[in-house]
């Protein structure tokens, strides 16, 4: 806090959105040169999993910062492999179409 009057937390969340463009730039870069064709509900899903991605690594780390030692981790490996989980699905629906419009 500045004097008891301004916080600076707003810096995390500018710095979140620095990060976050070139992360979505990147993934379009990255899809369109591996051939796989999007459209919007591809980008719906795609986007909800990284959404909840990012929401997974931050609830375990609100319990890091509550001061809960031995439920921060565990709740971190839980949503990791829930979310790998889910990648492998998003990734694999993405596949299958990409070969079906092949």
């Amino acid at each position: 806090m500045f004097f008891g009057v301004f916080d600076f937390t707003f810096v995390y969340w500018i710095a979140f959105g620095i990060i976050s463009v070139p992360i979505v730039l990147a993934s379009k870069e990255w899809l369109a040169e591996h051939g796989f064709q999007m459209n919007w509900w591809k980008w719906i899903l795609l986007g909800g999993w990284y959404i909840s991605t990012l929401l997974a690594i931050a609830a375990a780390f609100v319990f890091l910062g509550e001061g809960e030692p031995g439920a921060w981790w565990k709740l971190l490996l839980f949503n990791l492999a829930i979310c790998g989980v889910a990648f492998l699905i998003v990734y694999r629906l993405l596949k299958l179409q990409k070969k079906a419009s092949s």
